[in-house]
């Protein structure tokens, strides 16, 4: 008798997910807009509704092993000028990614959690939006 009420829990279980594991999926811009000539990679971190404002960026929605999602900032540099030179590349989309994913690794908070260089570039990537 136990295990239909398993597999009624299971399947609920997994109608409740079946949105959130479609959307995790969803591509993400990269240097481009939707529908523009920019290249879109699927994203593997969680589809939160952003727009350019940017959806509310949460320590659980970026990860220390990747806490820029598939956003390249290797070739940003080290220096708020070379970081904000980076970022003058970037659509739209993807500064309003990082600067929620800023918001939260440079939260002292959480910013223990994340990889120094990321703290780094963060402090870097603020500055350089104000111009230091």
């Amino acid at each position: 008798m136990r295990y239909p009420i398993a597999k009624i829990s299971v399947f609920g279980l997994f109608l409740t997910l079946a949105p959130t594991l479609a959307s995790a999926q969803a591509p993400i811009p990269v240097n481009g807009s939707p529908g523009t000539s920019g290249t879109t990679v699927p994203s593997d971190q969680p589809d939160v509704g952003g727009t350019v404002s940017g959806p509310q960026w949460t320590p659980e929605m970026v990860l220390p092993q990747q806490p820029f999602g598939r956003i390249d900032t290797s070739s940003a540099g080290t220096t708020p000028r070379s970081v904000n030179a980076w970022s003058q590349q970037q659509s739209p989309d993807a500064l309003a990614e990082v600067t929620g994913r800023c918001s939260v690794i440079g939260s002292p908070s959480y910013s223990s959690r994340y990889p120094t260089e990321s703290v780094q570039f963060c402090s870097n990537y603020a500055a350089g939006r104000k111009g230091g």
